[in-house]
């Protein structure tokens, strides 16, 4: 047999599935009557699986592990996720999240700290900040009472961080942002 013979044995399975093996192409397809076949081809960069399914379910009771250089989702509908415990990410480059309509998060508490660097939050239209107190500039409770351990007269104590004796600070107003066409 040359190289460009192809030879193609076909194995019949159950529910009208069929294994189809050719050789020429080291390929091996999983073929249905209805036409949703799974193919393995062995290429020069390793095996490539390709499957068109109405529906793919993976079930574990232990890991599934996901390792590749890249990960690309796409979908043309809704992407849901239900985690029953914690979901960490650890990012080692930077992160964008482009929303076309609203992005809604509700947590029982939370925080976002920029560890080195500022922090920019900014709108084309109203920014509200809403609270029971809207704190600025707050330092850290160890250094509140560490100030306030140190004052020795009413006036010391007065001038505490913890007092703000200077009133509420106006924000001045940010640069606009560029706006994307979606």
């Amino acid at each position: 047999m040359s190289n460009k013979e192809s030879t193609t044995q076909i194995v019949p399975l159950a529910h009208g599935y069929h294994l189809q093996i050719s050789h020429r192409g080291q390929e091996v397809t999983f073929l249905s009557d209805n036409g949703s076949p799974m193919v393995i081809k062995m290429t020069a960069e390793g095996p490539v699986i390709e499957m068109n399914a109405p529906k793919v379910v993976f079930k574990n009771t232990g890991c599934l592990s996901l390792e590749a250089k890249t990960i690309e989702m796409k979908t043309s509908g809704n992407m849901n996720m239900d985690i029953g415990g914690t979901c960490s990410q650890r990012i080692a480059g930077n992160m964008n999240l482009d929303v076309r309509d609203d992005i809604h998060m509700k947590a029982q508490a939370g925080s976002i700290d920029a560890v080195r660097g500022g922090f920019s939050v900014s709108a084309t239209d109203d920014l509200d900040l809403k609270g029971l107190r809207i704190l600025h500039n707050v330092p850290h409770e160890e250094e509140v009472l560490e100030q306030l351990e140190k004052a020795r007269t009413f006036g010391e104590f007065m001038k505490c961080s913890a007092h703000n004796p200077n009133g509420p600070k106006k924000l001045k107003p940010g640069e606009p942002v560029e706006r994307k066409d979606w």
